[in-house]
C-alpha cells in the first residue's frame, strides 16, 4: 500500500512539473508583456526554463525590448543551470559578440557543453590549436563541477 501511494505521489509531481513546463512555453507564446513579467518573476525564484524564456525574449524582443545584454546574463544563468538550449544559445551570443564581447573561445565552450560538434568544428577553423585545447578544457572542467 506505502509503494503505491508513493508511486501515485512521484507520478502526481511529475505531471505538475510538465504542466508548468507547458505553461511557461505557452505563456512565452502569448507574446505579451504581462506574459513576460510572469515568466521574468518564474525565473528570478530560480525556474531555470523561464530564464531561458526571458532570455529568449529579450534576445528577440517578444513582450519585452530588445536587449542583448540582458539576453547574455540570464542565457548564462539557464547555460550554468544545465539547460541545453541556452547553452546552444549563449554560444551563438559569445560567437558573434551580442550581449557581450566576441569570444570564439567561449563559443566553442558552450557549443561542446551542448552537445552541438559540428558547431565547434566551425568554430575550430578561426582558432588556434592551443585555442581549442583551452576551450576543450573549460568545457569539460564545467562538465566535471556540474555533473558530478
Amino acid at each position: 500500500m506505502l509503494r503505491k501511494s508513493l508511486f501515485v505521489i512521484i507520478i502526481f509531481l511529475l505531471a505538475l512539473q510538465v504542466a508548468n513546463s507547458q505553461s511557461i512555453e505557452q505563456l512565452f507564446k502569448n507574446n505579451n508583456k504581462n506574459s513576460f513579467e510572469t515568466i521574468l518573476k518564474l525565473a528570478k525564484k530560480g525556474n531555470i526554463e523561464a530564464m531561458y524564456y526571458v532570455a529568449l525574449s529579450y534576445e528577440i524582443g517578444q513582450g519585452t525590448t530588445l536587449d542583448y545584454k540582458k539576453a547574455f546574463i540570464w542565457y548564462k544563468k539557464a547555460a550554468n543551470a544545465g539547460w541545453s538550449r541556452a547553452q546552444y544559445n549563449l554560444a551563438f551570443l559569445y560567437k558573434y559578440g551580442y550581449g557581450t564581447k566576441k569570444n570564439i573561445v567561449q563559443s566553442y565552450k558552450w557549443f561542446y557543453i551542448s552537445g552541438h560538434i559540428y558547431e565547434c568544428d566551425l568554430d575550430a577553423q578561426q582558432m588556434s590549436q592551443k585555442e581549442v585545447e583551452k576551450a576543450v578544457a573549460e568545457a569539460l572542467e564545467w562538465e566535471q563541477n556540474h555533473n558530478g
